[in-house]
């Protein structure tokens, strides 16, 4: 469910879908026909619900990987400065999910470089965010 949200939310970002439109996907970049530059994937890589000591406190803590890829360094850093516009910091709903905050954790470049003349080169961004939502409460009955 957060997974749909975060795709749902990144796509009503103005300042997201103007530089990637609407290449926003699941895990992967599609591979045929070739996908259009700047595109952004995400990927949830984990997810923890917080414990107390009298049981769970309903908080669940989900870290994401996003991969923003470019096909310039420059158009990279513009895409990665909109996502943290969107992301950084926020709280309040995100789709039918309320998010009680969304933080990035640490983003790093990277470089895709095909050997095969005909395959454009990619520059990237991998950018871990965790995003912390509220979980009903089991009752135990």
């Amino acid at each position: 469910m957060i997974e749909e949200a975060l795709c749902t939310f990144l796509n009503e970002s103005v300042g997201v879908t103007a530089i990637v439109e609407d290449r926003i996907f699941d895990t992967y970049l599609p591979q045929e026909p070739e996908t259009e530059l700047p595109a952004l994937t995400f990927q949830m890589i984990d997810t923890v619900e917080e414990m107390h000591l009298s049981g769970t406190s309903g908080l669940v803590r989900s870290r994401f990987q996003l991969n923003l890829w470019a096909s310039s360094t420059r158009a990279m850093r513009t895409l990665r400065t909109a996502v943290r516009n969107r992301l950084q910091g926020y709280s309040g709903a995100m789709g039918a999910v309320t998010v009680q905050m969304a933080a990035i954790d640490s983003f790093s470049s990277i470089f895709e470089d095909s050997a095969s003349a005909d395959t454009q080169r990619m520059f990237g961004c991998q950018m871990d965010i965790f995003i912390w939502t509220l979980l009903a409460q089991p009752d135990f009955s």
